[in-house]
């Protein structure tokens, strides 16, 4: 009995307790009639409170009307309260430039949201059957999706329940048939022009009629099966998440490649998904082969950078790994050129880093010890060799100075390179300069040209303070 299958079915994933006020979408189609009549049948049993939603998306026009009529005409019978709203479904996708598909399931569940907030659902029902589990299964596969996507539909997300998943059409029909219901016949969906309708008019009756008869309890058992496998590996990958997560802002993650590497490759799958997400929001329309041009982007040598979809870019520098929203979360900074020139002595402050800079004058006293390595923010430089006046100022292209310690003269790239100073940073990097020479790269090395020596006597002391 049909009944006792979806009772059993509510039960084995928790759908409902006892007091849920329930949400039920009705399109009028039998699916969602036989959905909305056994939850009344079921209603004293959990002691639910019912009220349906039907949205018009004005998809079929007359046909549309007609279905919200029959709508409202069930639902008065049954004793149900409803909201029925109408909405310009063919005009949203046309401004958004989404598929027909995309854009009715979206203002769908936007409508679900909307109507569930105001009367205070606790549970939104839906009429998904075994055979669009088969077909969701069978879409995802063709379009590339990996093990998360071949889930299927979750009998249980949030408070989104299914509790028809694991009944078929045909059981269905014959409730309607035996309880003297009917449903409203959607014509689009005889039609093989959108996926799911190929796959569910063409491809499922081929596999079934050439190759395996229960192909749809065979899909529907997999996504059970892999259901129980995602739930260990959820735990897993959250537990890793903590692990490889170096920071986190709105709009942008990022991630320790060193310990990213030392996972495996089915945590660090999943992970990347949930990175993404974080940095986004959703994961819609990325795909396997998006999350393995990730991978591979990791192992390129040297920084690189790609596009996703969703407006997402993945950039890898040295050991790190950033997921961000383009363009407000680009881990790199627009400072544009600049150069400040300093008192000496005295005070400068530096719009463009939030810093400020003290410059200072002094006699050599012999008995210090002067620092011969810069310290992080602090620098001494011999003040005869200074050619002033100097300047704090970003680097620009073809830089080059004497690193202390060196001979020869090195390209300020070059050095960032060796430093393993990541690109988004170096132009953040300010450089102490005078008109040809450069004095410091601050918080990094002092050139060989003006450092302190024995015979210093007087010392220019300069100190870079956030």
């Amino acid at each position: 009995m049909l009944r006792e299958k979806v009772r059993s079915t509510i039960r084995k994933y928790d759908m409902l307790q006892p007091g849920d006020r329930v949400l039920v979408g009705v399109s009028g189609g039998p699916d969602s009639v036989a959905l909305l009549h056994l939850l009344v049948s079921l209603r004293a049993e959990f002691n639910l409170s019912i009220h349906v939603a039907h949205l018009n998306h004005q998809f079929r026009a007359r046909e549309a009307e007609a279905d919200a009529q029959y709508v409202e005409l069930l639902v008065q019978h049954l004793g149900v309260p409803y909201t029925i709203e109408t909405f310009d479904v063919p005009g949203f996708i046309s401004a958004k430039g989404l598929s027909p598909e995309d854009g009715a399931r979206r203002v769908r569940y936007n409508f679900f949201d909307k109507v569930s907030g105001r009367i205070g659902a606790t549970k939104v029902a839906l009429g998904h059957t075994a055979d669009d589990q088969a077909e969701t299964i069978l879409m995802r596969l063709i379009r590339g999706s990996g093990t998360e996507g071949l889930l299927g539909i979750l009998p249980v997300r949030s408070k989104v329940i299914h509790p028809l998943i694991e009944v078929t059409r045909e059981e269905v029909e014959a409730y309607l048939k035996e309880h003297d219901l009917s449903g409203r016949l959607d014509t689009s969906n005889l039609k093989p022009i959108y996926m799911r309708n190929k796959i569910r008019l063409k491809l499922l009756p081929l596999l079934a009629e050439e190759y395996n008869p229960n192909i749809k309890a065979t899909l529907v058992r997999t996504a059970e099966i892999l259901g129980q496998d995602d739930d260990y590996l959820k735990s897993a990958t959250r537990k890793a998440l903590d692990r490889v997560i170096k920071g986190r802002e709105a709009g942008r993650v990022t991630l320790d490649l060193n310990r990213f590497r030392l996972l495996h490759k089915a945590i660090q799958r999943r992970l990347l998904r949930e990175v993404l997400t974080l940095a986004k929001g959703d994961v819609l329309n990325v795909t396997v082969g998006h999350i393995d041009d990730i991978l591979d982007l990791m192992a390129a040598k040297g920084s690189a950078r790609l596009n996703l979809p969703n407006g997402l870019i993945a950039a890898k520098e040295y050991e790190e790994l950033f997921i961000y929203t383009h363009p407000a979360q680009s881990i790199m900074r627009d400072l544009g050129l600049f150069k400040c020139q300093l008192k000496v002595p005295g005070k400068t402050k530096v719009a463009q880093l939030n810093v400020e800079v003290f410059t200072e004058v002094r006699e050599r006293d012999f008995k210090a010890k002067i620092p011969k390595e810069v310290a992080t923010r602090r620098a001494y430089f011999d003040w005869e060799k200074v050619d002033f006046p100097i300047y704090l100022r970003n680097r620009r292209r073809g830089d080059r100075f004497q690193p202390l310690g060196m001979k020869g003269r090195k390209k300020i790239k070059d050095f960032f390179i060796d430093q393993k100073i990541r690109p988004s940073q170096r132009e953040s990097i300010p450089l102490l300069a005078t008109g040809q020479e450069i004095l410091w790269v601050v918080g990094y090395r002092i050139s060989e040209l003006a450092k302190v020596t024995d015979a210093t006597k007087r010392l220019l002391a300069v100190e870079v303070r956030p």
